[in-house]
């Protein structure tokens, strides 16, 4: 089968969900404290930046926030964000998805905001999902080069990646193509896909009332509106990056889901298709297991690995 795929029922770098700790208390401040070298910002979001970063030699990147605020509520929001992501980054150890190394005290002052806490991640070289099927200026070489069964390796690693954060009670609830990060070796061959970005994650608790409209637009579950749901919306998300990640022009803004099942974008996608189109289904009870979306993508893996690049 070969190394980028691997088997769907075990990764030796995982721990069962009875050993993931489950504090609620402010762990950014228990970080092991990393002294890095500083480098190029490469991605932006509504919290913060990430920059490209040394430590010991290697790459690294060092995700900066900002939770300064002059609404408290927000402030608080924001802290109670960044108090899980760093909770379920620091505890969760599994090949694809992206682990939190450490803290720094390295603080830039970007555009007049200091930034308070920062998180230093796993370094991929490859870039997001997202920018695989991006503007052609913004692809890299190695992105450009990505097939049909590179994509597939991807989907099957998140697919393990969620399997995984299941496992231990986390629900993700932004699965999207911008938090599936890449990684290529020094030829450009895929090696590595991974899950990030946990700021809206959160522990599967029966007792606890769900938030409601968390996660991106169409890649959002409907039941999320209700607040009465759960790990499922996973699965949702999944089949409709699937969908996605097939549809010329690739991550395309505005594209629904009606336009997705078409036959003219899922054509040659055989039973993929089907399986993909399960897991948008309304209904949470008649979307298909991971197990079952794992197995589908390792079959067409094979199926699609030696077909043109996209």
């Amino acid at each position: 089968m070969g190394s980028v795929i691997g088997s769907p029922s075990k990764d030796k770098r995982t721990r069962s969900a009875s050993e993931i700790a489950r504090s609620d208390s402010d762990v950014v401040t228990t970080l092991q404290y990393i002294d890095v070298q500083l480098g190029d910002k490469i991605a932006e979001g509504g919290q913060g930046v990430v920059y490209k970063g040394k430590y010991n030699g290697k790459d690294v990147a060092v995700k900066y926030y900002e939770l300064g605020s002059q609404f408290p509520d927000v402030a608080e929001k924001i802290a109670k964000d960044l108090r899980r992501e760093v909770s379920i980054m620091t505890t969760c150890y599994h090949s694809h998805v992206v682990r939190a190394l450490g803290t720094t005290a390295v603080r830039p002052k970007i555009d007049g905001k200091t930034f308070e806490a920062a998180l230093v991640l796993e370094y991929f070289n490859g870039q997001s999902l997202s920018h695989i099927y991006g503007p052609e200026d913004e692809r890299t070489k190695a992105a450009k080069d990505f097939t049909i069964g590179d994509c597939l390796g991807a989907l099957f690693h998140v697919g393990k990646g969620i399997l995984y954060l299941h496992d231990c009670k986390i629900i993700h609830r932004d699965i999207k193509p911008g938090n599936i990060l890449l990684e290529f070796d020094a030829s450009g061959r895929f090696v590595r896909g991974a899950i990030a970005d946990f700021g809206i994650s959160k522990y599967n608790d029966p007792n606890e009332k769900q938030t409601r409209y968390r996660g991106t637009g169409k890649y959002r579950a409907p039941e999320v509106s209700s607040a009465n749901y759960d790990h499922r919306v996973d699965i949702y998300s999944l089949g409709f990056v699937i969908l996605r990640c097939v549809v010329e022009g690739g991550h395309t803004p505005g594209i629904d889901k009606g336009v997705l099942m078409s036959n003219r974008v899922l054509a040659g996608l055989g039973k993929l298709k089907d399986c993909a189109i399960l897991c948008l289904s309304d209904d949470p009870k008649a979307r298909p297991t991971l197990i079952a979306v794992l197995q589908r993508l390792e079959k067409d893996y094979i199926r699609l690995a030696s077909k043109p690049r996209i």
